[in-house]
């Protein structure tokens, strides 16, 4: 999952993110990466934390962490949801599909949520000819 949240809609998760997951049978998430603290990225996240669904691990963008991303955290690590920084180069590989981080650098930050926001390659190989996405937040 990349982010996840809505400025205009209350409840997201409830009313997208949860019946999406359920239509395709997931009922955990494995990794969810977030690109920045903004309430219109996180805010499903929020309500997936509150209502406690079974999460593997968060990750978060190479930044000093905000009021936004320290409240995931301490939500998260008392739940026993690991939270990690996702450097620039680190990846996540699983069945097919490789997700590299491209940005930011914590040296390279400016201060602003949106121009420091984690960018990602997105590689799927499965069955076909795969696919090449880049996720910007």
């Amino acid at each position: 999952m990349v982010d996840g949240g809505s400025s205009d809609i209350s409840n997201v998760y409830t009313y997208r993110l949860e019946p999406l997951l359920k239509y395709y049978g997931m009922d955990a998430v494995d990794v969810w990466f977030v690109t920045h603290g903004d309430q219109d990225h996180i805010s499903g996240l929020l309500e997936a934390l509150e209502k406690e669904v079974p999460i593997g691990m968060i990750l978060f963008p190479d930044v000093i962490l905000d009021a936004s991303l320290e409240k995931i955290r301490m939500k998260a690590e008392a739940q026993g949801i690991g939270v990690k920084t996702f450097y620039k180069g680190d990846c996540v590989e699983a069945e097919g599909m490789k997700v590299e981080c491209l940005y930011p650098m914590m040296q390279c930050c400016t201060g602003n949520k949106n121009g420091d926001s984690m960018v990602l390659s997105v590689e799927m190989n499965r069955k076909g000819p795969g696919c090449r996405m880049l996720l910007t937040g």
